[in-house]
């Protein structure tokens, strides 16, 4: 057995054959990261003509050393002890002869997984055998980290969506359901897009998301037939009917409030109250009315409110990136989109939809709880995986390397 370059046809056909699902462990990521300033392998272990394991790995260069990263891991069986020791014996002499210095891999190693309602709905039974093999091999944890410290999400949040569009719609919590149902009648539209759209996507995710529109072009334009651009616009016309509907109606509401108070002089504290908050409410509504009114008149072909890529891997719809414009955050448009694309990828017959990273969901981070409430509130599945591992190849480099520079944040996503 032996490590050897594949092509992209032979790797594509070991992942298809043995079902392994990450976009991050593709020809086409490892395509797009080449523009990103890392050098791009593909190596598979080889038994004779029979591939046992493969692997995407990314070379970083820092100051002469080079360090590597194998974004979600080895694609192994990693219940095979012996495949797993052979596998990483002759991946360190691989990359050891390339002057790596060490790899870095976060493995779809799966610890535990829980609903959407925090309960342990499965656990892995062969986990902590998994887990004590590596560590004997040398591999070192670098910890169960419960935010985005690791290089990939230790965290992900994965909807099953091969069932009927209506009972997913209605697992999603009561209060987003009222959301996607008031961004429609508001007037927020959904549009397939396409690389003309890449800048609007970066527009919305340049102020969390340390990548230029180049790379989202990239990721777009490797993936090919596999990546799909969606983006929602404000219809100002239908938004400002509706505002003046809903300004309307609680007029109307102010005004028999009125009538009221006055038939009933002195016993009308609970009418008064009412009145009061009836107030509030049509303040609210004339400012969104005057709002809509100047949106129109700005904006009379429309608002690009919020942007998403998809990537598509085998039976799994990847939400790669998704963004939108924090001026017309409460119109939800974000929530109308992602639940427009669940719909129409479980109408096409895909079988589950990755809503990307989440933090550990028994933590509270106030810079993250709104991530997490989003994406938990459409039902997804929570998988807690192993998290970041080190391996070193070159033991006089590493050491070189650990003494010459502070240790640097390698990669992101």
């Amino acid at each position: 057995m032996k490590i050897i370059e594949l092509s992209e046809q032979q790797f594509n056909e070991y992942i298809i054959r043995n079902n392994y699902n990450s976009i991050y462990q593709t020809p086409e990521y490892a395509g797009s990261m080449r523009n990103q300033g890392y050098n791009s392998i593909l190596l598979g272990l080889m038994d004779n003509d029979q591939i046992l394991g493969a692997t995407v790995i990314l070379i970083h260069n820092r100051k002469g050393f080079k360090y590597a990263y194998a974004p979600r891991g080895f694609l192994i069986d990693y219940t095979n002890d012996f495949l797993v020791k052979k596998f990483t014996t002759e991946i360190k002499k691989y990359l050891s002869h390339l002057d790596v210095i060490a790899v870095k891999l976060s493995p779809m190693i799966i610890k535990n997984m829980y609903n959407s309602n925090k309960e342990l709905t499965y656990h892995n039974e062969d986990y902590n055998r998994i887990y004590l093999h590596l560590k004997s091999l040398g591999y070192y944890h670098l910890g169960y980290n419960n935010y985005f410290e690791s290089l990939k999400p230790r965290f992900e949040a994965v909807l099953n969506i091969d069932k009927p569009y209506y009972e997913l719609f209605n697992k999603i919590k009561k209060s987003f359901r009222t959301k996607i149902r008031n961004a429609d009648k508001n007037g927020i539209r959904i549009y397939k897009g396409d690389i003309n759209n890449i800048q609007d996507l970066y527009v919305h995710t340049k102020r969390k998301y340390p990548r230029n529109d180049f790379y989202f072009a990239d990721i777009y334009n490797k993936f090919g037939s596999k990546a799909e651009l969606f983006y929602t616009k404000l219809d100002t016309k239908k938004y400002l009917v509706e505002c003046q509907k809903n300004y309307q109606m609680q007029d109307d509401l102010n005004t028999r409030l009125d009538n009221e108070i006055l038939i009933n002089v002195g016993h009308n504290e609970k009418l008064i109250n009412q009145k009061l908050v009836a107030d509030k409410l049509l303040h609210n509504y004339r400012t969104q009315l005057l709002t809509a009114t100047n949106l129109l008149k700005e904006y009379p072909e429309g608002i690009i409110t919020a942007s998403i890529l998809i990537v598509i891997n085998q039976d799994t719809v990847y939400l790669y990136m998704d963004g939108y414009d924090k001026k017309y955050q409460h119109l939800n448009s974000k929530h109308l989109l992602l639940w427009k694309l669940i719909e129409r990828y479980s109408g096409l017959g895909y079988k589950k939809f990755n809503l990307g990273g989440v933090i550990n969901i028994f933590s509270s981070n106030e810079k993250y709880n709104g991530l997490n409430e989003f994406k938990l509130n459409f039902n997804p599945n929570i998988i807690e995986y192993l998290g970041d591992l080190e391996l070193i190849c070159n033991s006089a480099l590493y050491f070189m390397y650990k003494n010459s520079i502070p240790v640097i944040p390698f990669l992101k996503k």
